[in-house]
């Protein structure tokens, strides 16, 4: 049986099952290799990822394998395996012709994207599934998942979230705010009255402040990266009645941009980091400015991470990116998450126009870059803590190999 878009259905029993430990995730992956360097060594070390399945986009002029195979060869207890669209069963001729009819080039990519999105992501965390695993990420290469400490300087609250989103839909958008809301597959700039509606009517409910008082109760207690890593702290607070891993089998994390203004200064560089590292090549160590906080201009939607062992097989059809299963008790991806009440968020980076433009991808312009590099709206360090923990865990040789930025082809 096929589904509407381009994959077969899943079959729970096709592969035999093993248990498997830590963190997993779906990556797809278009001429993004400089990026996918740093993003696994992250990850490695704060989620901790474990399991990681991959596949480029048949489009891609360069392959991620190289990579790969230098943490096949020298990090013992990290799963890779790649696929190809054989192995997801993606019906391309369905896939397109779901989309024939569009003659906007934008928007026929972002759909065929997504379709191929759901194939992959559909049957990738059923995969997991099958072994046993428990939380899987669904983000993207250029994307880092973060504890959201609290910033008193920064932080909004949550009904300043509301007010946000109520005077966007009430004015005509700026530039800057024109292009930090397209996302090519349409003008979202038409759904913000639909998402302000929405946060206003929840601003009236019973439980609006009540929800806000005990999720700060736990951002207060927030663990550094350096000594707890997301899955153990997701474990510690699992039974709180507060926490939204409690119950739910999938959470939406909200996205903070950040802008490609650079100012390495000496009070912003790392200590105590051995000089064969060049901190500025990683986005974590060099960009630190961001889009304000809990607004939709380029932060737009949240990414998901799903526990695939609470879910079940039907769940996972299909899996997307910005919501994980038509089933998360999160209704939407934007206005039914708070930056003000989330445990983690997703970093998501611009980086230099060398490596941004690099790519090619009609939603990435020369245009809307020149904009987006120069949004600042507040400073934010908390996801640079990676960098020591993960070369005192491997040691300084293995961290020059897995993170050296060469044979990129």
């Amino acid at each position: 049986m096929e589904l509407e878009y381009g994959f077969n259905t899943l079959n729970p029993h096709s592969e035999t099952k093993k248990h498997i430990d830590g963190a997993s995730a779906c990556l797809i992956i278009k001429d993004d290799n400089p990026r996918l360097i740093e993003w696994l060594a992250y990850h490695y070390q704060v989620l901790p990822l474990r399991n990681l399945i991959v596949t480029a986009d048949p489009s891609s002029s360069t392959s991620p394998t190289s990579i790969l195979d230098r943490w096949r060869k020298e990090v013992s207890d990290m799963n890779i395996i790649e696929w190809t669209e054989e192995d997801y069963r993606y019906n391309k001729f369905q896939g397109e012709m779901v989309v024939n009819w569009i003659d906007d080039n934008i928007v026929r990519a972002v759909k065929l994207l997504i379709n191929r999105q759901y194939a992959f992501y559909g049957h990738c965390a059923a995969h997991f599934k099958k072994n046993n695993a428990t939380w899987v990420f669904i983000i993207d290469v250029d994307e880092y998942i973060v504890f959201n400490k609290i910033d008193t300087k920064s932080d909004p609250r949550k009904i300043d979230e509301v007010d946000s989103i109520m005077k966007l839909s009430q004015s005509s958008l700026t530039s800057e705010q024109r292009y930090g809301i397209m996302s090519g597959m349409e003008k979202d700039s038409k759904n913000i009255f639909y998402h302000a509606r929405e946060r206003e009517r929840d601003s009236l409910s019973q439980d609006f402040f009540l929800r806000e008082h005990e999720a700060m109760r736990l951002r207060r207690e927030l663990p550094s990266s350096t000594h707890v890593t997301v899955l153990e702290y997701i474990d510690r607070i699992k039974e709180d009645p507060a926490s939204p891993f409690h119950q739910n089998f999938c959470v939406i994390m909200p996205r903070l941009f950040f802008s490609a203004v650079e100012s390495m200064s000496e009070d912003e560089l790392l200590n105590d980091v051995p000089q064969v590292f060049n901190q500025k090549r990683f986005d974590t160590l060099t960009y630190f400015r961001h889009a304000q906080k809990g607004s939709f201009p380029w932060n737009t939607y949240g990414k998901s991470m799903i526990d695939v062992s609470k879910a079940s097989y039907e769940d996972l059809v299909p899996v997307r990116a910005h919501k994980a299963s038509p089933n998360c008790q999160q209704r939407n991806p934007f206005e039914n998450v708070y930056y003000s009440e989330a445990l983690l968020r997703v970093h998501h980076y611009l980086s230099s126009p060398e490596v941004h433009l690099s790519r090619k991808d009609d939603r990435r312009s020369s245009e809307k870059y020149v904009v987006g590099a120069k949004v600042d709206y507040g400073t934010s360090y908390e996801a640079r803590t990676w960098f020591k923990a993960f070369i005192d865990q491997v040691g300084v040789k293995k961290a020059c190999f897995l993170l050296n930025n060469v044979d990129l082809s």
